[in-house]
Protein backbone atom coordinates (compact mmCIF):
# COMPACT_ATOMS: atom_id res chain seq x y z
CA UNK A 1 0.00 0.00 0.00
CA UNK A 2 2.88 2.53 0.61
CA UNK A 3 4.63 2.15 -2.55
CA UNK A 4 1.52 2.34 -3.90
CA UNK A 5 0.93 5.90 -2.21
CA UNK A 6 4.61 6.84 -2.86
CA UNK A 7 4.11 5.67 -6.62
CA UNK A 8 0.82 7.90 -7.41
CA UNK A 9 2.15 10.77 -4.99
CA UNK A 10 5.32 11.05 -7.60
CA UNK A 11 2.70 10.59 -10.52
CA UNK A 12 1.18 13.64 -9.28
CA UNK A 13 4.29 15.65 -8.67
CA UNK A 14 5.06 14.81 -12.79
CA UNK A 15 2.33 15.96 -13.50
CA UNK A 16 1.70 18.93 -11.60
CA UNK A 17 5.61 20.00 -12.87
CA UNK A 18 4.29 19.37 -16.69
CA UNK A 19 1.34 21.66 -16.34
CA UNK A 20 3.65 24.22 -14.66
CA UNK A 21 6.03 24.23 -17.64
CA UNK A 22 2.84 24.57 -19.77
CA UNK A 23 1.70 27.27 -17.70
CA UNK A 24 4.43 29.19 -17.66
CA UNK A 25 5.07 29.21 -21.41
CA UNK A 26 1.24 30.35 -22.13
CA UNK A 27 2.01 33.11 -19.42
CA UNK A 28 5.06 34.12 -21.52
CA UNK A 29 4.51 33.72 -24.92
CA UNK A 30 4.95 37.20 -26.73
CA UNK A 31 2.51 37.66 -29.95
CA UNK A 32 6.09 38.76 -31.67
CA UNK A 33 9.13 37.41 -31.28
CA UNK A 34 12.39 38.39 -32.73
CA UNK A 35 13.46 35.67 -33.95
CA UNK A 36 16.50 36.46 -35.90
CA UNK A 37 17.71 37.28 -32.25
CA UNK A 38 16.85 33.92 -30.47
CA UNK A 39 19.91 32.40 -28.76
CA UNK A 40 21.44 29.86 -30.83
CA UNK A 41 23.72 27.67 -29.03
CA UNK A 42 26.21 25.00 -30.59
CA UNK A 43 27.73 22.20 -28.44
CA UNK A 44 31.08 21.69 -29.64
CA UNK A 45 34.21 19.23 -28.64
CA UNK A 46 37.10 19.15 -31.37
CA UNK A 47 34.33 19.68 -34.41
CA UNK A 48 36.18 23.12 -36.79
CA UNK A 49 34.81 22.33 -40.36
CA UNK A 50 30.98 21.50 -39.54
CA UNK A 51 31.08 23.76 -37.00
CA UNK A 52 32.13 26.65 -39.04
CA UNK A 53 29.87 24.90 -42.22
CA UNK A 54 26.99 25.39 -39.47
CA UNK A 55 28.02 28.49 -38.40
CA UNK A 56 27.61 30.02 -42.11
CA UNK A 57 24.97 28.45 -42.80
CA UNK A 58 22.71 30.65 -39.90
CA UNK A 59 24.57 33.56 -40.81
CA UNK A 60 23.51 33.70 -44.09
CA UNK A 61 19.67 33.42 -43.17
CA UNK A 62 20.42 36.57 -40.80
CA UNK A 63 20.75 34.68 -37.56
CA UNK A 64 24.16 36.18 -35.25
CA UNK A 65 22.97 35.82 -32.07
CA UNK A 66 25.42 32.79 -31.73
CA UNK A 67 26.71 31.17 -28.88
CA UNK A 68 29.22 28.25 -28.85
CA UNK A 69 29.94 25.47 -25.51
CA UNK A 70 33.29 23.98 -25.57
CA UNK A 71 33.77 20.50 -24.37
CA UNK A 72 37.59 20.57 -23.49
CA UNK A 73 38.68 20.45 -26.75
CA UNK A 74 42.44 19.80 -27.43
CA UNK A 75 42.62 20.06 -31.58
CA UNK A 76 44.89 22.91 -32.33
CA UNK A 77 43.35 24.37 -35.19
CA UNK A 78 39.72 24.58 -33.19
CA UNK A 79 41.58 26.16 -30.56
CA UNK A 80 43.73 29.03 -32.71
CA UNK A 81 40.02 29.40 -34.59
CA UNK A 82 38.61 30.53 -31.01
CA UNK A 83 41.49 33.03 -30.12
CA UNK A 84 42.26 34.68 -33.57
CA UNK A 85 38.47 34.34 -35.95
CA UNK A 86 35.70 33.17 -33.70
CA UNK A 87 33.36 36.79 -33.06
CA UNK A 88 31.04 34.79 -31.09
CA UNK A 89 31.23 33.90 -27.01
CA UNK A 90 32.77 30.76 -26.65
CA UNK A 91 32.09 29.28 -22.93
CA UNK A 92 35.09 27.08 -22.54
CA UNK A 93 34.45 23.99 -19.79
CA UNK A 94 37.26 22.52 -18.39
CA UNK A 95 35.88 18.79 -19.30
CA UNK A 96 33.49 16.65 -21.69
CA UNK A 97 30.15 17.50 -20.27
CA UNK A 98 28.59 15.87 -23.46
CA UNK A 99 25.37 15.99 -25.49
CA UNK A 100 23.27 17.45 -22.49
CA UNK A 101 26.07 20.35 -22.19
CA UNK A 102 23.86 23.35 -22.04
CA UNK A 103 21.96 21.72 -18.76
CA UNK A 104 24.45 19.63 -17.18
CA UNK A 105 27.30 22.21 -16.97
CA UNK A 106 24.64 25.24 -15.63
CA UNK A 107 24.84 27.09 -18.71
CA UNK A 108 21.03 26.77 -19.13
CA UNK A 109 20.69 29.41 -16.45
CA UNK A 110 21.56 31.98 -18.61
CA UNK A 111 18.98 30.96 -21.43
CA UNK A 112 15.98 28.93 -19.79
CA UNK A 113 14.15 32.10 -19.72
CA UNK A 114 13.62 32.38 -23.28
CA UNK A 115 13.39 30.88 -25.87
CA UNK A 116 16.68 29.85 -27.37
CA UNK A 117 17.98 27.07 -30.22
CA UNK A 118 20.49 24.00 -29.26
CA UNK A 119 22.12 22.10 -31.70
CA UNK A 120 25.23 19.69 -32.27
CA UNK A 121 27.86 21.72 -33.72
CA UNK A 122 28.03 18.35 -37.01
CA UNK A 123 24.36 19.66 -38.05
CA UNK A 124 24.56 22.32 -40.77
CA UNK A 125 21.27 23.93 -42.29
CA UNK A 126 20.77 22.56 -46.19
CA UNK A 127 21.01 24.89 -49.18
CA UNK A 128 17.44 24.86 -49.66
CA UNK A 129 16.38 25.43 -45.74
CA UNK A 130 14.12 28.85 -45.73
CA UNK A 131 15.56 31.39 -44.02
CA UNK A 132 12.46 31.56 -41.81
CA UNK A 133 12.88 28.41 -40.11
CA UNK A 134 13.03 29.47 -36.94
CA UNK A 135 9.60 31.60 -37.77
CA UNK A 136 7.94 28.50 -38.73
CA UNK A 137 9.10 26.68 -35.69
CA UNK A 138 8.22 29.38 -33.20
CA UNK A 139 4.44 29.08 -34.85
CA UNK A 140 4.52 25.26 -34.93
CA UNK A 141 5.16 26.04 -30.58
CA UNK A 142 2.25 28.24 -30.24
CA UNK A 143 -0.16 25.82 -32.13
CA UNK A 144 1.31 22.84 -30.57
CA UNK A 145 0.78 23.79 -26.78
CA UNK A 146 2.61 19.96 -25.57
CA UNK A 147 5.11 20.17 -27.92
CA UNK A 148 8.76 21.01 -26.47
CA UNK A 149 10.88 21.58 -29.14
CA UNK A 150 10.92 21.58 -32.82
CA UNK A 151 13.65 21.29 -35.36
CA UNK A 152 14.31 20.44 -39.16
CA UNK A 153 14.16 16.96 -40.48
CA UNK A 154 17.75 15.41 -41.14
CA UNK A 155 18.28 15.00 -45.46
CA UNK A 156 18.23 11.28 -45.74
CA UNK A 157 18.00 11.49 -49.66
CA UNK A 158 21.38 12.09 -50.46
CA UNK A 159 23.45 9.99 -48.29
CA UNK A 160 25.96 8.25 -49.88
CA UNK A 161 24.97 5.00 -50.92
CA UNK A 162 27.65 2.90 -48.53
CA UNK A 163 26.42 4.74 -45.38
CA UNK A 164 22.48 4.65 -46.59
CA UNK A 165 21.33 1.57 -44.99
CA UNK A 166 22.90 2.50 -41.43
CA UNK A 167 21.44 5.92 -41.71
CA UNK A 168 17.92 4.58 -42.60
CA UNK A 169 17.84 1.98 -40.06
CA UNK A 170 18.10 4.71 -37.32
CA UNK A 171 16.20 7.63 -39.35
CA UNK A 172 13.09 6.28 -40.78
CA UNK A 173 10.77 6.00 -37.83
CA UNK A 174 11.53 9.82 -37.63
CA UNK A 175 9.41 9.71 -41.13
CA UNK A 176 6.29 7.60 -40.34
CA UNK A 177 4.41 9.81 -38.06
CA UNK A 178 2.65 12.45 -39.96
CA UNK A 179 0.89 15.64 -38.53
CA UNK A 180 -0.53 17.21 -41.65
CA UNK A 181 0.85 20.93 -41.54
CA UNK A 182 -0.57 24.05 -43.56
CA UNK A 183 2.41 24.15 -46.63
CA UNK A 184 4.58 21.42 -45.27
CA UNK A 185 4.61 18.13 -43.80
CA UNK A 186 5.23 18.12 -39.61
CA UNK A 187 6.31 14.31 -38.15
CA UNK A 188 6.30 13.55 -34.47
CA UNK A 189 9.91 12.43 -34.28
CA UNK A 190 12.94 12.50 -31.72
CA UNK A 191 15.47 15.07 -32.23
CA UNK A 192 18.23 14.45 -29.62
CA UNK A 193 20.06 17.41 -29.85
CA UNK A 194 20.29 17.93 -33.70
CA UNK A 195 18.94 21.87 -34.27
CA UNK A 196 16.11 22.15 -32.49
CA UNK A 197 14.09 25.31 -30.91
CA UNK A 198 12.73 25.19 -27.37
CA UNK A 199 10.57 26.13 -25.14
CA UNK A 200 11.61 28.70 -22.06
CA UNK A 201 11.98 26.57 -19.26
CA UNK A 202 12.63 23.39 -20.96
CA UNK A 203 14.49 20.71 -18.66
CA UNK A 204 16.95 18.23 -19.72
CA UNK A 205 14.66 15.36 -19.85
CA UNK A 206 12.01 17.06 -21.37
CA UNK A 207 14.16 18.40 -23.77
CA UNK A 208 14.99 15.12 -25.04
CA UNK A 209 12.83 12.80 -24.36
CA UNK A 210 8.99 14.18 -24.65
CA UNK A 211 6.89 15.92 -27.11
CA UNK A 212 8.80 16.93 -30.19
CA UNK A 213 8.06 17.77 -33.67
CA UNK A 214 10.25 17.62 -36.89
CA UNK A 215 9.95 20.17 -39.87
CA UNK A 216 9.57 18.34 -43.67
CA UNK A 217 10.66 19.47 -46.18
CA UNK A 218 12.02 22.50 -47.37
CA UNK A 219 12.77 22.59 -43.80
CA UNK A 220 15.83 20.50 -43.52
CA UNK A 221 19.80 20.27 -41.84
CA UNK A 222 22.38 17.82 -42.96
CA UNK A 223 24.11 15.48 -40.15
CA UNK A 224 27.17 15.94 -41.52
CA UNK A 225 28.98 12.45 -40.53
CA UNK A 226 26.59 10.71 -42.48
CA UNK A 227 28.47 12.35 -45.50
CA UNK A 228 31.67 11.58 -45.07
CA UNK A 229 33.18 8.25 -46.61
CA UNK A 230 35.85 6.24 -44.67
CA UNK A 231 39.03 7.20 -46.61
CA UNK A 232 37.77 10.50 -47.69
CA UNK A 233 37.22 12.54 -44.19
CA UNK A 234 38.07 16.50 -42.68
CA UNK A 235 41.25 16.07 -40.67
CA UNK A 236 38.88 17.30 -37.65
CA UNK A 237 36.47 14.44 -38.22
CA UNK A 238 39.55 11.82 -38.03
CA UNK A 239 40.86 13.64 -34.78
CA UNK A 240 37.32 13.55 -33.20
CA UNK A 241 37.21 9.63 -33.65
CA UNK A 242 40.76 9.19 -32.43
CA UNK A 243 40.13 11.54 -29.48
CA UNK A 244 36.22 10.38 -28.71
CA UNK A 245 37.76 6.72 -28.52
CA UNK A 246 34.68 5.46 -30.23
CA UNK A 247 34.01 3.48 -33.62
CA UNK A 248 31.65 5.36 -36.06
CA UNK A 249 28.61 3.42 -36.55
CA UNK A 250 28.42 4.74 -40.26
CA UNK A 251 31.23 2.97 -41.54
CA UNK A 252 30.00 -0.62 -40.14
CA UNK A 253 28.56 -2.55 -42.60
CA UNK A 254 25.83 -5.25 -42.02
Amino acid sequence: MKQYINHLYFKIKVAFFYWGVWLINQLIRPNCLDVKNIPIIINNRNRLTYMKMLISSLEKRGYNNIYIIDNDSTYPPLLDYYSKECIYPVFYLNKNVGYNALWDSGLIRKFRKNYFVYTDSDVVLSDECPADILEKAYSILGRYSKVHKVGPALEVKDIPEENWKAVWNTQSDSWQKVIHGDDFLLYEAMIDTTFALYRPFVTKHLGVFRNQIRMGYPYVAKHMPWYERENHMPEDSLYYQQTANIESTWYKRS
